[in-house]
């Protein structure tokens, strides 16, 4: 009954009532108020509440939207640079030097086969 009385009094039965607006921003304030404590929230955080429940549900999710890409390009830039860089293939003994050259070693160690130089070395006869 009472809630009645006030709203025939008050004409809370209009949205656009000064009086219904005024107790929507104070019952908003105060939920507000309570959220902010509740979770910690600092001033910055606070205003960054309050713009995004000012946004229309499709604005919020353009938001949302642009957020996800930027962390998406940020998650790929941090990828990159975690993977190890590409270090130098470990080189043949033979990468040194030419393939005729190496030609040579491998017909010296044929030749030598079975003589001391089983170990893979070879002999420059000096």
């Amino acid at each position: 009954m009472l809630p009645s009385i006030l709203a025939s009094r008050a004409n809370l039965s209009n949205p656009s009532s000064p009086l219904l607006h005024a107790v929507a921003s104070l019952i908003f304030a105060s939920l507000f108020a309570s959220f902010a404590e509740r979770y910690h929230l600092d001033q910055g955080e606070q205003n960054l509440a309050r713009y995004l429940l000012r946004l229309t549900s499709e604005e919020r999710q353009m938001v949302k939207k642009h957020i996800l890409s930027m962390a998406a390009a940020l998650q790929a830039t941090s990828k990159e640079a975690a993977k190890p860089k590409d270090a130098a293939p470990a080189k043949e003994p033979h990468a040194l030097i030419t393939d005729d050259e190496w030609a040579m070693v491998q017909m010296h160690r044929t030749a030598k086969a079975g003589s001391s130089a089983e170990d893979g070395s070879w002999d420059t006869g000096a």
